[in-house]
């Protein structure tokens, strides 16, 4: 049997006719078969930035529909046809110890030594793609508001810089959307040192001081590209989302990223509730009148005023983001609630999985589930992993330890997107959505499990909140 290592400078030629192509999963190691009635053709090539495997498939259509592929150490996978043959290409970002084996029964086993849960080549199911683009799904954070906004992006046409925009979201599935309302931190007041994404903004120093006219612009804004598409309504209400799912009418909804536009004053909360806004996330990165941030604990935790915003959110019957607190100011939080308001958190993830102040402890993920709330997970590889860019896999295994250490009614989505984040390998913009609900089945997930994670379960939360509005919180 020759074995033929591909880190050897040499060439070979093996000619593919008809094969068909299965795979596995073995320790750790992920294994390609091409089983072979006759001869094959197999080439590969070596440069500085990686190696290259070119697989000639001939006499087979090897269509690229029928498999999504995520990569970890690989840099592509691609696929070429021409006239009833198929080359793949394979790039690798530096050397691994793989082997090229084939033997009497025309075998070949592409191995990939130690990447077996960071790469995953998933068989296309009809089925679960069906039921994909059938199901209520719902993103509970994304940024391309201020993008829209400040550079004039349609969010009909879009743009290639951007992760977001109507083609992609009807190409993922996407049923309805959070639009972050963020407002800079430096637009609150003079800064001596802005931001690193400082340039961005120049040209709107208008707003400088002005935070809650940035916050009610950005609504406007989006406001006005919803009513240029059919296909997109603004949504107010649970009943708005079931209503336009059940018209096959995609749903805007708003959350506000950070209560600092709302520069102290408790009576604007009204003002931005009666505009849409849905959810308001108490900090960004920045602490701010009401608490600390994530990191932060000049006010130590939550601050009178920021009390009387939660009990003023729980009258109106909005959602609380705790996404981006400080640990004291959520357990204050959860003293104000007492576990009877369900409680989101609109883009975050374990930190047991990844250590970032960012991310919830498993004692802040226990306390979201016994308020009968969800977390969602994020896509930004800074939350997932450490070191490296994410692949589709560290979603998913974010994914599964929420689901272990809560239940599977506890678990959303929240990607991200737009929001200046590295986004995971297989899940690059939002077309790529079907990606994850493939990586779920093959996980075991049920379609009664998946139509959780992708929706229903955030639902249940919209409705409860919205039954508890005008009951009096105490204190």
């Amino acid at each position: 049997m020759p074995n033929n290592r591909l880190n050897e400078p040499s060439s070979q030629s093996i000619i593919f006719e008809k094969p068909t192509l299965t795979h596995y999963k073995s320790n750790k190691d992920y294994v390609i078969d091409l089983k072979l009635p006759s001869k094959i053709e197999f080439t590969h090539s070596q440069d500085r930035i990686a190696k290259v495997i070119h697989i000639k498939l001939t006499g087979i259509l090897f269509k690229p529909e029928e498999y999504r592929v995520s990569m970890g150490l690989l840099t592509s996978f691609h696929v070429q046809t021409n006239k009833g043959d198929s080359i793949l290409t394979v790039s690798l970002k530096r050397p691994l110890r793989y082997t090229i084996e084939w033997k009497e029964g025309h075998t070949l086993s592409l191995t990939l030594k130690n990447i077996m849960s960071r790469t995953s080549i998933r068989p296309i199911n009809k089925d679960v793609i069906d039921f994909h683009f059938k199901t209520f799904n719902v993103d509970l954070h994304n940024d391309l508001l201020i993008h829209m906004f400040m550079k004039n992006i349609s969010l009909s046409k879009g743009n290639p810089f951007t992760q977001c925009d109507m083609n992609r979201l009807q190409q993922g599935g996407t049923q309805a959307l959070f639009f972050a309302i963020w407002v800079p931190d430096f637009f609150v007041k003079d800064q001596e040192k802005y931001h690193f994404y400082k340039h961005y903004f120049e040209k709107f120093k208008q707003y400088k001081g002005k935070p809650f006219q940035l916050a009610l612009d950005l609504i406007a804004k989006l406001k006005e590209e919803v009513s240029k598409n059919d296909s997109i309504k603004i949504a107010m209400s649970s009943d708005d989302l079931i209503n336009n799912f059940k018209h096959k009418t995609k749903s805007a909804l708003m959350g506000m990223e950070g209560a600092h536009p709302l520069e102290g004053r408790i009576d604007r909360l009204k003002t931005i509730y009666d505009a849409g806004v849905r959810y308001i996330g108490i900090t960004w990165s920045n602490s701010n009148a009401f608490a600390d941030a994530a990191g932060y604990t000049e006010h130590g935790g939550l601050t009178p005023l920021g009390e009387r915003l939660i009990k003023e959110m729980m009258k109106l019957g909005m959602l609380i983001d705790v996404s981006h607190l400080s640990d004291k100011a959520f357990y204050d939080i959860i003293k104000i609630t007492q576990s009877d308001y369900p409680l989101i958190a609109s883009h975050s993830n374990p930190r047991k999985l990844l250590d970032h102040k960012r991310n919830l402890s498993d004692d802040m993920i226990k306390a979201i589930q016994k308020s009968n709330g969800v977390i969602s997970v994020v896509y930004h590889s800074g939350f997932l992993t450490k070191n490296r860019r994410a692949t589709i896999e560290d979603v998913l295994d974010h994914i599964d330890y929420l689901v272990g250490k809560t239940s599977i009614n506890h678990v959303a989505l929240g990607s991200d997107f737009d929001g200046f984040i590295k986004t995971p390998l297989g899940l690059e913009n939002m077309s790529r959505l079907p990606n994850l609900t493939l990586g779920l089945y093959h996980r075991g997930y049920t379609f009664k499990d998946i139509e959780k994670i992708l929706g229903t379960n955030f639902l249940r939360v919209f409705k409860r909140v919205e039954s508890l509005r005008h009951k009096d919180p105490g204190g």
